[in-house]
């Protein structure tokens, strides 16, 4: 399996839900050693998704993709996703996604109208299942995806409500040819 880049930082999921918790294997210090972060992105893996939106173009007009940006965790920049991009080279527009149920996926909202949208789709490994909005979160920046069938391979995130700070929190990104 592949390695999951790993940026450690502090992201509520959905209004102040407790983060993703990194059990009691690698107790969060300042600085976890390569070893400790390769064995968190491990056993978080089955649990982090690439989510992929076909865009399209309706009446001849592209869909606005402006305000929608990833600080980079190598430069410490914004990169904006080009939806014209990856229409203009008839390819998926992908974010990561966390599988939160057996068919519930949270992902980034990229604000997008629908209307542009042929198709979204979730992958993971070799697999991919079709997708479609199922609700929206109240204070963040975040959709649920709920998907047509369970992802083969996959597992959804534990939370522990009762753990203390200080938490960990995985992003999973396709940067500096890893994924």
């Amino acid at each position: 399996m592949n390695l999951r880049l790993l940026a450690v930082a502090v992201w509520l999921l959905a209004g102040g839900t407790p983060v993703l918790a990194a059990e009691a294997e690698a107790e969060a210090e300042e600085d976890l050693s390569p070893a400790q972060e390769a064995a968190i992105a491990e056993k978080l893996a089955p649990s982090l998704l690439r989510v992929e939106y076909t865009l399209r173009l309706d009446k001849g007009e592209e869909p606005e993709s402006y305000g929608w940006a990833q600080r980079c965790p190598n430069c410490g920049m914004f990169h904006g996703i080009s939806a014209a991009e990856v229409i203009e080279e008839e390819r998926p527009l992908e974010t990561s996604g966390y599988l939160v149920a057996d068919r519930r996926v949270l992902a980034p909202d990229l604000m997008i109208h629908p209307r542009f949208i042929e198709k979204i789709e979730v992958a993971f490994g070799d697999s991919r299942v079709a997708a479609r909005p199922a609700a929206s979160a109240k204070d963040q920046c975040a959709v649920f995806l709920e998907l047509q069938e369970p992802l083969p391979g996959t597992r959804p995130l534990a939370f522990d409500a009762d753990r203390q700070p200080p938490y960990l929190a995985v992003s999973a990104d396709r940067l500096d040819g890893h994924r």
